[in-house]
Parts: structure tokens; sequence; C-alpha cells
């Protein structure tokens, strides 16, 4: 009941997967097919991860979920506070004094 989980771990097989293939590993071939399973199922997972091409997904303002109204208020009003953060720094710089070296 250990192996399993501990040789999909070294095989980057998910552990339902793992199960799964031992049970049908058995069911076929018994105590063999149980020792084969592993290595059968991670040679084809790696086999059809090299044909199958995966897709990747782009960022995109349609794949956000969409914020609650209160949500919402709260990004608009941090987002007002960083305005007026910086309308503030820029008027400290304009209010200094210039020094007269002449």
């Amino acid at each position: 009941m250990l192996t399993p989980p501990l040789s999909a771990r070294t095989m980057q097989l998910h552990p339902a997967v793992a199960f799964g293939s031992v049970i049908v590993g058995v069911t076929l071939l018994g105590p063999v097919g149980a020792l084969l399973a592993l290595p059968i199922t991670a040679t084809v997972q790696a086999v059809v991860s090299s044909y199958v091409q995966r897709h990747e997904l782009i960022e995109s303002e349609l794949l956000k979920e969409p914020m609650s109204t209160r949500q919402q208020a709260r990004v608009d009003a941090e987002e007002e506070l960083d305005a007026e953060a910086e309308v503030d720094s820029e008027d400290v710089e304009d209010d200094e004094p210039f020094s007269a070296t002449t």
C-alpha cells in the first residue's frame, strides 16, 4: 500500500492514477501486473505528453473573475489614495525654496 504513492512521486504520476494503474495491472496480470503497472503508466504518460500539444492561457480581462461591488469599491479607494499621494509628493517638491548661490 505504500509503494504506489512513493513510486508515483518519483515518476511524477498523480496518486489516483498510480492506484488506478496498479488495480488495472493486478486485474489483468496479477502480481506481475502490479509491479509493471507504474513503469508502463509512466512511459505512456511520457509518450503522450511529448506528442500532445498543450495550450497556454494568456492573461486577459476575460479570464478574471468579476469583483463584488465591495471589492471594487476597495480597489477604487486604494487607487484614489495612491493618486492623492502622488499629487502631495509633487506639491512638496514644488514648495521647497530655491537656494540662491549668486
